[in-house]
């Protein structure tokens, strides 16, 4: 009997399919009966075995928590869509999973292991003509083939701990974070050549870069130090740094010459952290006063983590105390909740089944 409640109350939380609260979604959702759904990337808990793959359905509004039924596993950090499929990044578990878009299911785990057996704990991907990258813990980036799904190839970045990475006019820049060092972080991103995939050169950041993205030939990248003060983000263009900005963001994403961001405080405990600054920036201005869409959480919304701006939808995750089921909130380009839907834990990237 006690096994039976347990196993009843565990369920929800493993795989959940949740109908979503407003009728009007169909009315206020921008995309077609042919674009199924969403699909939403959860990291989970760090090491916990608890990564999933939660998928929203637009043709009936209800939302399924862990739809990748194989098991992501530890610590999911990226994921991208390549064609027909999905590439996500998994830490610690060692592995970079090939997953169709249609089905839902694995067509190929890619191990992301050194010849000596070491796990290179990879953790955000790009790709560009044939070939995701992704940057890795242990100093590398690994070239994989989307035609075979194997490593073709691996590139230093002479840094530590590379995060965000990106690609513009035929070089592939990665922030060298050093954050498994703190507080002693790296403070450079590594310029590579895409045609030889060979090491160029490093550019200097604020320390602890984080966040890396690419938008108009130009990359953008967020440096958040040790959290204490104005966090930095550096425009880069054509290999070489063209301005630095001193604000704090804690995501962006780009839309229509614009480069929408917000703001929480990540010493801001779920319950206390009231204020939301989310805002744009037109690219081609980057010194002016951002333009505010909203100042306050927005209604419902504990600890947003990141944004992903599609057809003129803005997807904010909220990832509510980091350790329980996070929900999706989509919202117009003034602000206004079209809807939301329920997910796993710490929800972060999103791509359209």
């Amino acid at each position: 009997m006690k096994k039976t409640r347990f196993l009843l109350l565990l369920l929800p939380l493993i795989l959940f399919t949740s109908c979503f609260e407003d009728k009007d979604t169909k009315k206020k959702n921008p995309y077609s009966e042919t674009d199924n759904g969403l699909y939403v990337l959860c990291e989970g808990t760090g090491t916990d075995n608890n990564s999933a793959l939660s998928y929203f359905n637009f043709k009936d509004s209800t939302s399924v928590g862990d739809y990748f039924t194989e098991g992501l596993g530890k610590n999911a950090n990226d994921m991208i869509s390549v064609g027909d499929n999905l590439y996500i990044a998994v830490t610690e578990s060692a592995c970079i999973w090939v997953v169709n878009k249609k089905t839902g299911k694995a067509v190929k785990r890619i191990e992301t292991i050194d010849s000596d057996g070491n796990n290179r704990m990879p953790r955000r991907l790009t790709y560009n003509d044939g070939y995701v990258y992704a940057a890795c813990w242990d100093g590398n980036v690994i070239k994989i083939s989307t035609t075979t799904n194997a490593i073709v190839a691996n590139c230093p970045t002479n840094g530590r701990y590379p995060e965000g990475i990106a690609i513009a006019n035929g070089k592939i820049y990665v922030a060298n974070s050093g954050g498994k060092d703190y507080p002693n972080y790296d403070n450079t991103v590594a310029v590579i050549d895409m045609n030889t995939f060979s090491f160029e050169k490093h550019l200097t950041v604020l320390k602890n870069p984080q966040t890396v993205k690419s938008y108009e030939n130009k990359v953008y990248v967020l440096s958040t130090g040790d959290y204490s003060s104005t966090y930095q983000l550096t425009v880069i263009n054509n290999a070489e740094i063209e301005q630095q900005l001193q604000m704090n963001i804690t995501d962006f994403d780009f839309w229509q010459n614009r480069m929408y961001f917000f703001y929480t405080s990540v010493y801001s405990s779920p319950s206390s952290n009231k204020e939301f600054n989310f805002s744009y920036l037109n690219i081609d201005n980057m010194n002016a006063e951002p333009t505010i869409v909203q100042q306050y959480l927005v209604d419902g919304m504990v600890m947003p983590y990141h944004i992903i701006v599609m057809d003129n939808t803005i997807f904010i995750t909220d990832a509510k105390n980091f350790t329980s089921s996070g929900d999706v909130f989509a919202l117009s380009t003034s602000g206004e909740i079209l809807y939301k839907f329920p997910v796993l834990i710490n929800p972060s990237k999103i791509v359209k089944k």
